[in-house]
């Protein structure tokens, strides 16, 4: 059901159970790096221990004989928020403000649980119904989860081989290396990819354009997001929603929201069930 750097997903049922689950299997040549191996076996243990409704449970993993690995996690009936961007064009504020504040609640889970996500997408952002038909938003992934309390990652978020964790299109400034010696990343990095991906719903399009990873890296570390205006002259948007979100894409992190819990309450007021 997917493909990207780290690997393939697989969508299966439990021979017992009955039951429909993701299967993420990981590239062998990534878990060739010790260190990289270890941090997987790390951040997977830490990821089935989380447990939140806006979060998607990992329910186990392994690293197999041959050096293959993979990690059994939730398998979700539903959409992503680029999918449903795709079908649909941009999302109605209520919508939009919906989907971030019930992003913001799974995060402000694992930041209290001293763990960052680092790869807060529209890709990684899924949409579904509970079993009384509201809206129920998840994050996926959660194995890129890092806990932020280990200082064993050297280099921070590449691994040994040199992969980054996560889209250059949403990663912040400090999480593409713009820290000062001694500083590591905190909340406030998962806080501006949310942040990227709240002005593609509102806005249509994202806050910078470029063709290549590189172009979005230069792009995050030097110049100013677009302006609503800019992105689209036809918007029509409530005075004070867009420094709301031009705050969470702060390059200095700390004028960004502080926390989660801050970012969601400053939504607050223009959002709408």
């Amino acid at each position: 059901i997917g493909v990207g750097g780290m690997g393939e997903v697989y969508k299966a049922r439990h021979v017992h159970l009955g039951a429909f689950r993701c299967i993420k299997v990981v590239k062998p040549t990534l878990l060739a790096d010790e260190a990289y191996r270890q941090r997987f076996l790390r951040e997977a243990r830490m990821a089935t221990q989380i447990h939140h409704p806006n979060l998607a449970a990992v329910h186990d993993f392994s690293i197999l004989a041959d050096g293959t690995s993979y990690m059994v996690a939730e398998f979700i009936d539903g959409t992503t928020v680029r999918q449903w961007e795709t079908a649909n064009g941009r999302f109605p504020l209520p919508l939009a403000i919906e989907v971030t504040v019930q992003v913001l609640a799974g995060l402000d889970h694992i930041h209290r649980r001293g763990l960052l996500h680092r790869d807060v997408s529209a890709d990684n952002v899924m949409l579904s119904f509970d079993a009384e038909d509201n809206l129920l938003v998840k994050i996926i992934d959660l194995g890129v989860a890092k806990d932020v309390r280990s200082s064993s990652d050297g280099d921070g978020d590449t691994t040994q081989v040199g992969v980054f964790m996560g889209n250059p299109k949403y990663m912040s400034p400090e999480q593409l290396g713009e820290l000062d010696e001694g500083e590591s990343l905190d909340g406030r990095t998962d806080l501006y990819s949310l942040g990227v991906v709240l002005y593609e719903m509102l806005t249509g399009v994202p806050p910078f354009v470029a063709r290549t990873p590189s172009g979005y890296i230069v792009k995050h570390l030097t110049e100013a997001p677009r302006t609503f205006q800019e992105a689209d002259p036809t918007l029509d948007l409530p005075a004070g929603v867009e420094a709301v979100v031009q705050r969470a894409l702060e390059k200095n992190r700390a004028r960004r929201h502080s926390s989660a819990r801050s970012f969601a309450e400053t939504l607050a007021p223009f959002g709408a069930r």
